[in-house]
């Protein structure tokens, strides 16, 4: 009779037999979660290379090579089997038999909950399809939306097992929380009308019983399943990304609470709407308040993460400091998240961006890696990627990760514009350029691009009126100055820029 009494612990990316840890690669542990977190459930192949790898294209081949290492891990025989099944020609299902950390901290998650993060049930998408046999599709929607908020470590996800047992009941949103211990509810439908999909959802905080959240997606069919992986991965992001309804609407019942009565996450939360606000007093107090947040909790990695991202943005955006400045900083703090918790993929994007800048390719394309395997779905760090990637003269890639940052988040940020006129500048596509800083509301610091493109188009007299609104908010700005700190690869890509804003009047 077998002693092993295995356990996955998600937070920490390990598994343990007893007391003793048991090796296992990153992909596999991806993989194991995956399986853990959908028990006696039959995944195919397609689900599994969603779950794990996302939109990158890889092999099926790997998915047995990673079962394979995992049931060596097990000790499991796949003749057997006692935790993985497979399931000949259509994928494989778990069996059961891991404990996990999840179940054991169950009891523990009211208590400290404000400080680890927020929790969320997706429940089953309704069918509002004629045909009753479309109810699979439905509650494929609600599985995928599961697994990809999943993947998200600042969130915390109800089980599908949990969720679909109130599947066709008539239950008020707040007693279904209540049940699952959850303060965030989605809930949707799926309509197919001939060619057509309509996919609504809707974010509910149980706290307050208040909507905070919704979007309806209309769709021609085409191919379905890319439409469903499209409308998901929006949903993902919309909710999950860090400036998305979740954390916005935990920020809103913070905003009247006195800093005495703050918990080190609400702290963290309430810094994080000034951090929204950008520039002058907004960066001012968001700075007290995340190093207040860190002095609560000196284990709050996300803190941390922000706090990082804040003194980047002090250079990278806003010119208010020099890169030496606040390299060091920027670099520490981002590191300290990640001691604290490695699956913090907010801090791989800050090392990401800082590497970039600094000339060290190698580091930046790691660390922007690992941040998009950890959320897939983050359309901020996508454009962010798409940035280094134009530094490393690959301006191609850099316009589809571009493209599809602002599909995920189409009612996206001035800066989302900002890079997408930045890479099709460098294309040499002057007018698409244009096209996409204007739609920019608030061009603010865009006035030195769109100088570069207005004289690159040969519009010298729009060139100089941006190049003095620049210089309105940057006396102090020089061209040689600011090229002496840009990473780029190509230097004929670096001289474009210059060229533009010296045919724009900016000073030398």
């Amino acid at each position: 009779m077998t002693t092993e009494k295995f356990r996955l612990e998600v937070a920490n990316e390990r598994l343990w037999n007893g007391s003793k840890p048991v090796p296992t690669s990153n992909k596999a542990f991806q993989l194991l979660r995956l399986f853990v977190s959908n028990p006696n459930r039959l995944l195919t192949k397609d689900d599994i290379l969603r779950g794990v790898w996302g939109h990158l294209c890889v092999s099926e081949g790997l998915i047995k090579e990673y079962v394979h290492d995992l049931r060596l891990a097990l000790g499991d025989d796949p003749k057997h089997s006692r935790f993985i099944e497979t399931v000949r020609g259509r994928g494989y299902r778990y069996l059961g038999g891991i404990e996990t950390d999840v179940d054991c901290a169950r009891s523990a998650v009211k208590r400290s909950r404000s400080a680890n993060g927020l929790s969320l049930a997706v429940l089953a998408f309704a069918s509002l399809s004629e045909d009753r046999h479309q109810e699979y599709f439905a509650d494929g929607i609600s599985e995928d939306i599961i697994i990809g908020l999943s993947k998200n470590p600042h969130l915390s996800v109800i089980s599908r097992n949990s969720t679909f047992a109130f599947k066709g009941k008539s239950c008020p949103v707040r007693d279904i929380a209540e049940a699952l211990d959850a303060q965030f509810v989605l809930e949707g439908s799926v309509r197919r009308i001939g060619s057509r999909l309509r996919i609504t959802a809707k974010l509910i905080d149980a706290t307050g019983d208040r909507h905070v959240w919704a979007e309806t997606y209309d769709r021609d069919i085409g191919d379905i399943f890319a439409v469903r992986d499209e409308v998901v991965s929006s949903i993902v992001h919309a909710l999950g990304s860090f400036d998305g309804a979740v954390e916005r609407s935990a920020q809103s019942r913070t905003a009247g609470i006195p800093n005495t009565n703050l918990t080190a996450y609400d702290c963290y939360l309430k810094a994080q709407g000034h951090f929204h606000r950008r520039h002058g007093s907004g960066y001012d107090t968001a700075q007290k308040l995340y190093e207040e947040a860190i002095e609560l909790d000196p284990r709050l990695a996300r803190a941390y993460t922000a706090l990082a991202l804040l003194h980047f943005q002090r250079f990278k955006v806003y010119l208010l400091e020099p890169l030496e400045n606040v390299r060091r900083k920027t670099r520490d703090l981002a590191n300290c998240a990640l001691q604290l918790d490695p699956g913090e993929y907010l801090a791989h994007w800050v090392l990401g961006r800082l590497y970039g800048q600094m000339g060290r390719r190698a580091q930046s394309l790691a660390a922007f890696e690992r941040a998009l395997l950890i959320n897939p779905n983050d359309a901020n760090v996508l454009a962010d990627f798409a940035d280094f990637l134009v530094y490393c003269d690959r301006k191609e890639e850099a316009l589809g990760h571009c493209q599809r940052a602002i599909r995920l988040n189409p009612i996206c940020p001035d800066w989302f514009w900002w890079h997408l006129g930045f890479t099709y500048f460098h294309l040499g596509r002057y007018q698409d350029a244009l096209h996409s800083l204007e739609r920019m509301v608030s061009p603010g610091q865009a006035h030195r691009l769109l100088a570069a493109v207005f004289a690159q188009l040969g519009r010298l007299g729009e060139a100089h009126d941006a190049a003095a609104r620049f210089l309105s908010a940057n006396p102090g700005f020089s061209i040689d100055a600011w090229a002496s700190t840009q990473p780029y690869m190509n230097p004929k890509e670096l001289q474009r820029y210059v060229d533009g804003m010296r045919k724009a009047g900016l000073p030398v």
